[in-house]
């Protein structure tokens, strides 16, 4: 695979995960029960391989909303928003569909070390705010 392959691969994972991440932030917590919480990331995996079943990327974006009661608001909503603008104005829908067929557990390992590496810099805030605070 030449490098510009490669990198347009990149390129087109990146846009999808930006994606998957923004719906994941989107979903309705509250309204997830614990016995499910267990096994949300393989869930999620099978929803987003299900809803990339179609020819279209703004339809994949919707099947994966409504199937994870998800609605992202705020700086997730933009995030998605800029990776749909630019999968549709370089009409790449097919291209990007086919890799999250076939790399939709990678692409949920990748959100779950976002999701992690996000929770680790916020309880190193907090315990930089805690060290902070005590010692004054």
């Amino acid at each position: 695979m030449s490098i510009e392959c490669e990198r347009r691969d990149a390129e087109l994972r990146d846009d999808a995960l930006n994606v998957v991440e923004a719906i994941w932030h989107g979903i309705n917590w509250e309204s997830v029960a614990a016995r499910r919480r267990m096994k949300i990331y393989d869930e999620y995996a099978a929803k987003i391989r299900s809803s990339a079943h179609t020819g279209r990327f703004t339809h994949f974006f919707g099947n994966l909303c409504r199937k994870m009661e998800s609605s992202p608001t705020g700086k997730w909503a933009e995030q998605a928003r800029i990776a749909i603008e630019r999968i549709e104005k370089y009409q790449l829908d097919l291209d990007v569909l086919e890799l999250i067929i076939a790399e939709n557990q990678y692409l949920v390992l990748l959100l779950r070390e976002r999701n992690e590496t996000r929770k680790a810099e916020r309880e190193e805030a907090e315990a930089r705010k805690q060290t902070t605070l005590g010692g004054d």
